[in-house]
């Protein structure tokens, strides 16, 4: 055991702080051991901000109930609780023994072990298996964690093939703690991680998913998405991702995306490994969206994302912006460099009515999803062009004026220059009944008249659309 004096206290906010001292008074004061474990300790010595804090302790869930007035049995037959501090939880769990692992995710029994040492060598990596005394400011390490910190290695406790045949989610949970320290894997651990590739597969898709779901907060997303990659592990939750897997230049331009877009929703995030596994180079719009569709429900069903998620994400690979930018992108880049005033100023209107037609069939509620999503689609065309060194490929690509056709026109519709929704118009369908409209004629005419006003934004007027109605329909 390496045990050194070390005050790490002064890291811990202040209420947490407070919390934490009134758990381990209370314990103490009843003739028992308690100190800090886990991920929190390892995150105070790298100075990384920490939002809880975990305990273990030689005491009994049943003993805890005595000692603590307000508690949450949340897995008692484990050896946990929350213990509440001015309705704050902190976690305690009794020291523990782990029995077979048979299911490679769970123990199949769990006995209260007798001292922390038994009890730290369970865990998993070594960098979250020291212990913390608070009062004594006393830092406890049986396993060499204070070593692999300093060295930034991410190593098992153990022997890894043991580590990962009992636990198929710990190997996702190194990758994902490798890239977020941005730490390297000891080698005999990651050589286990492809030799556990049939307990891996255990883990059930949702909690793959709630891993992922945490990577949204890593910078050097890549880091995590390549080791998955280089351990079978991407294979086994992306199966039906066929490029991704197999191709080299499919997966490097996804990481770049994913680097570059730092995505901040579980849908965008997510779309750009369906865009990457079948976009095309020549068309920002994925073309085979009967492929898409068919793939993303096979996808979804089985990794059981949330439906709010998965219609955010359907709706950005299928995004009317996609598929104006492919008139409109195409219009720019072919766009001459002596084109005079008039034809400039006629070229920017068309496109501004292709990007309104867009928005008009996006809920504004996502538009904010669907420019950034299409301001990386942009930005992936914009590299691929940069690659480009045809003798043909002579045109700077047109990413800003692109980029700012789009953006220009969202500004204008939130300063309430013109209309895009039917519920805009300034006229409605029992306006039409005294024209003398009925049934679907109604709906029809309505989506005419929107047409009319986004070509003319002027014209949004109960007497001019009258008139237009008179005269053409």
């Amino acid at each position: 055991m390496n045990s050194i004096q070390i005050d790490l206290t002064d890291r811990i906010p202040e209420f947490l702080l407070k919390a934490a001292m009134y758990v381990e008074k209370k314990l103490r004061e009843n003739g028992f051991e308690v100190y800090l474990v886990g991920g929190s300790v390892r995150d105070l010595i790298l100075k990384r901000n920490i939002s809880d804090l975990d305990f273990t302790t030689n005491a009994h869930p049943a003993q805890m109930k005595k000692i603590f007035p307000k508690i949450i049995p949340v897995g008692e037959k484990f050896g946990t609780i929350l213990v509440l501090y001015h309705g704050r939880p902190i976690e305690v769990t009794t020291y523990r023994s782990d029995g077979v692992y048979s299911d490679g995710r769970r123990p199949e029994t769990v006995s209260f072990g007798h001292s922390l040492e038994e009890d730290v060598m369970r865990r998993d990596f070594t960098i979250n298996g020291m212990a913390y005394q608070l009062s004594g400011k006393l830092l406890i390490d049986h396993v060499g964690g204070q070593n692999d910190i300093e060295a930034g290695i991410i190593r098992t406790i153990g022997d890894p093939m043991a580590r990962f045949r009992e636990d198929g989610l710990r190997p996702i949970r190194g990758c994902r703690m490798m890239a977020n320290l941005g730490f390297r894997f000891d080698p005999d651990t990651e050589a286990a991680m492809n030799k556990n590739i049939g307990i891996i597969a255990k883990v059930a898709p949702e909690r793959f998913y709630d891993e992922w779901k945490k990577t949204l907060k890593i910078k050097s997303k890549h880091d995590y998405w390549n080791a998955l990659k280089r351990t079978g592990i991407f294979g086994l939750f992306f199966p039906e991702f066929k490029h991704l897997n197999f191709e080299d230049a499919k997966w490097n331009n996804l990481m770049q995306a994913i680097e570059h877009s730092m995505p901040r929703n579980m849908a965008v995030y997510t779309a750009h490994f369906f865009y990457q596994e079948f976009g095309e180079e020549n068309s920002y719009a994925v073309v085979n969206k009967e492929g898409v569709k068919n793939l993303m429900k096979v996808f979804f069903d089985r990794n059981r994302f949330p439906l709010k998620t998965q219609k955010l994400c359907a709706s950005l690979l299928t995004s009317p912006l996609l598929e104006a930018l492919d008139t409109v992108g195409h219009r720019l880049g072919r766009q001459a460099k002596d084109q005079n005033p008039g034809e400039q100023d006629q070229q920017h209107l068309e496109n501004s009515v292709y990007i309104k037609k867009a928005l008009a069939n996006i809920d504004p509620c996502d538009w904010m999803s669907h420019l950034r999503f299409t301001k990386e689609i942009l930005y992936r065309h914009h590299l691929q062009h940069k690659r480009d060194t045809s003798p043909q490929n002579d045109r700077p690509f047109a990413y800003d004026e692109i980029l700012g056709e789009i953006i220009g026109v969202m500004r204008d519709y939130r300063r309430k220059k013109f209309v895009l929704y039917i519920n805009e118009l300034d006229i409605d369908g029992n306006d039409l009944k005294e024209m003398g409209f009925e049934g679907k004629q109604i709906g029809s005419i309505l989506h005419t008249v929107l047409d009319y006003v986004i070509y003319n934004p002027d014209k949004n007027r109960r007497e001019d659309i009258k008139k237009f109605i008179k005269s053409n329909l």
